[in-house]
């Protein structure tokens, strides 16, 4: 019962500390003046010298796609290097590191042949493989969203040419 009474008191003085200041380590005007002096500063220079887009759209535009372990990857990772030193900073490494298998979009071109003749827009999904050469098939419109609308199609797409929006 006695510490109970010790610890209520403890807290009142706390409380009561913390509302009067006294004792008790605050900002100054002359502390809160220096932030706010120091974020205007930050906050103009973002807004007047920033590279932000510049850097995306050169990252974007110039270099492209960097999936794990394509040239691309790399190309920009010694790029942001070079710009984090023009910066000005000093402990820019970058750090070694190898991966088995690297994966680059090549090129990707398909047609529906018949009964009309007509060229179809396509891209690779990242890390699949490739064909081994021309593909022939059935096209089938697979728009299945739930498990039931997945059994619908059990053991009917071997061999099929899959589109789905």
């Amino acid at each position: 019962m006695r510490f109970q009474r010790v610890a209520v008191w403890v807290c009142v003085v706390i409380l009561a500390g913390l509302a009067t200041g006294n004792g008790f380590a605050t900002a100054t005007d002359d502390d809160a003046g220096g932030f706010a002096a120091a974020d205007a500063q930050i906050l103009s220079e973002i807004r007047e010298h920033s590279e932000a887009m510049q850097n995306l759209e050169y990252l974007s535009d110039n270099i492209g796609a960097r999936l794990t372990g394509s040239p691309q990857l790399n190309r920009a990772n010694e790029w942001t290097a070079d710009e984090m030193k023009k910066y000005g900073l000093v402990n820019v490494d970058l750090e070694p590191w190898t991966i088995a298998h690297s994966w680059t979009r090549g090129t990707a071109s398909a047609r529906i042949v018949s009964p009309a003749e007509h060229p179809l827009t396509i891209a690779s999904a990242g890390w699949s493989p490739s064909t081994a050469g021309t593909v022939r098939g059935p096209v089938v419109y697979f728009d299945a969203k739930t498990k039931a609308e997945f059994e619908k199609f059990r053991g009917k797409l071997k061999g099929a040419i899959v589109r789905r929006e």
